[in-house]
């Protein structure tokens, strides 16, 4: 059926779908509005805007040591009057949250982004590590270099979600809990490349598992304590498509994600060689790391919100479980660039402590 229904304030699109000889037409009755909107959606990537934290920090320095009512009622006053009033080509009703399409605002004076900042961009947290000496954990220092402006490297793909930052860490190897596996090139036993997953015959089906640190698991005198997930593999993309955020491969696991798993790894784990079954034993490899869960888009909440030029949002209320994870081969585009490399010989330099020489070439 090919129909419109329209009301004062909302119109609703249908998408016509028919059988014929040569498979399915579908005639989308969406306008070139809508059509440049939902483009616009899968393309452009989320920003983060600091106009309205600016605005807010900038009077509560200003107001200090007066009454904590009259520091908020001001630093808001200070937020509407300088903050820009932005309007996009496809707006209906003029404004927008932020200067970015798909922006997300620091609203402080809320409270939320205080939160999400304490536990997920906590630099200290982020570089705490088990000791052997003692059953607890300490925060190790590391130094951090600047390389073409920045201390990261990001793929040359904008759209995927990875970035690498050398760590001086082996000064420190011998007090801290941890194991490490050099990697001296792109094919290792212990790295699931897409050669590897090939030569293996990995497919959907396959078992997985994840591991990840869980704020509600951190105690400051306790060490850190792992959680693992299994599951197990859904889709395996061969090439890059279309998917939120632009671009890009991505795995896709049957194995539910949660609030410290990303940025963490995923493994395959199998029981089999290049010519079949194992004996005894399992093989793993590194996969990829663990980027985001996805959300059902029929389970979605209509919520109010204070932000300036919204009045109400949609927050995703249902993990599906299945968890996106970003292909170990990103990773070893970016390691193994000649970038990288550079960048690591430029830290060698500046940092006395060099015992594995190798890292310094790959």
């Amino acid at each position: 059926m090919n129909n419109q229904t329209k009301s004062s304030t909302i119109t609703y699109t249908v998408i016509e779908i028919s059988d014929d000889e040569l498979g399915l037409t579908i005639i989308d009755n969406a306008s070139d509005r809508i059509k440049r909107i939902r483009q616009r959606y899968l393309e452009e990537k989320t920003v983060i805007s600091i106009e309205r934290a600016r605005y807010y920090t900038e009077s509560w320095k200003e107001t200090e040591g007066d009454f904590i009512g009259v520091r908020v009622a001001l630093a808001m006053k200070n937020v509407f009057k300088k903050m820009n009033f932005n309007v996009d080509p496809d707006d209906r009703i003029a404004g927008t949250w932020t200067e970015h399409f798909l922006g997300t605002p620091i609203d402080i004076e809320r409270g939320l982004f205080n939160q999400v900042f304490a536990v997920e961009l906590d630099k200290k947290k982020m570089k705490r590590f088990n000791l052997k000496e003692k059953n607890s954990a300490e925060i190790i220092d590391f130094k951090t270099f600047k390389f073409r402006g920045k201390r990261w490297i990001e793929h040359p793909n904008k759209a995927v979600d990875l970035a690498v930052i050398v760590l001086t860490i082996f000064k420190n190897i011998d007090r801290l809990d941890i194991g490490i596996k050099p990697v001296e090139n792109r094919i290792d036993d212990y790295i699931a490349s897409a050669e590897w997953l090939q030569k293996y015959k990995v497919d959907q089906g396959d078992q997985i598992f994840t591991l990840g640190l869980v704020p509600y698991l951190y105690t400051p005198d306790a060490p850190n304590l792992v959680l693992s997930r299994f599951g197990t593999i859904a889709l395996l993309l061969q090439n890059e498509i279309l998917l939120p955020g632009g671009k890009q491969k991505a795995y896709f696991i049957d194995c539910q994600a949660f609030g410290g798993n990303s940025g963490g790894p995923a493994y395959v784990l199998i029981e089999r060689s290049e010519s079949g079954a194992l004996i005894a034993g399992w093989r793993f490899a590194l996969l990829g790391v663990v980027t985001e869960f996805v959300p059902s888009p029929l389970r979605m909440q209509k919520i109010k919100t204070k932000q300036s030029g919204e009045n109400e949002k949609f927050l995703p209320l249902e993990n599906t479980g299945i968890t996106k994870v970003v292909p170990i081969d990103y990773l070893l585009d970016i390691v193994f660039s000649d970038e990288q490399k550079e960048f690591r010989k430029k830290i060698a330099k500046k940092d006395k402590s060099k015992p594995i020489q190798k890292s310094d070439e790959n």
